[in-house]
């Protein structure tokens, strides 16, 4: 049986990771969130697009029991719409960019598709 990491290690290690690929003016860590006549929510990590609006939520739990995939669900509402993901583990720390990376390219696909070759 491996390691057991705490909550913070596991945040600190997304955290790290995304802020090397994307720099540190881009990803955030317990970024608040108040909408008036709503909750307000502290999101563990963000990436910001231009002018500082959320691009992605990043949901960080120490390990694949600790998720909540309602979560992610909740966040989208809160938020309005931003995309929520939830990363869960060491394992999926190490992995935060490349996850991020594959994220943007389908909710691009999704959200702009490219017309089909014609032939």
């Amino acid at each position: 049986m491996g390691r057991v990491y705490s909550s913070f290690e596991v945040k600190s290690e997304v955290y790290s990771r995304l802020k090397e690929a994307y720099g540190e003016e881009v990803v955030r860590a317990d970024w608040k969130y108040k909408v008036p006549h709503r909750r307000a929510s502290i999101f563990d990590i963000v990436i910001l697009g231009e002018g500082d609006q959320l691009r992605l939520i990043i949901d960080v739990k120490k390990n694949a029991l600790g998720a909540m995939p309602t979560k992610a669900s909740y966040y989208t509402w809160l938020t309005g719409g931003i995309p929520a993901i939830c990363l869960r583990g060491m394992g999926e720390a190490r992995q935060a960019v490349e996850i991020v990376q594959d994220f943007f390219e389908l909710h691009e696909r999704k959200t702009h598709p490219q017309p089909e070759d014609q032939e």
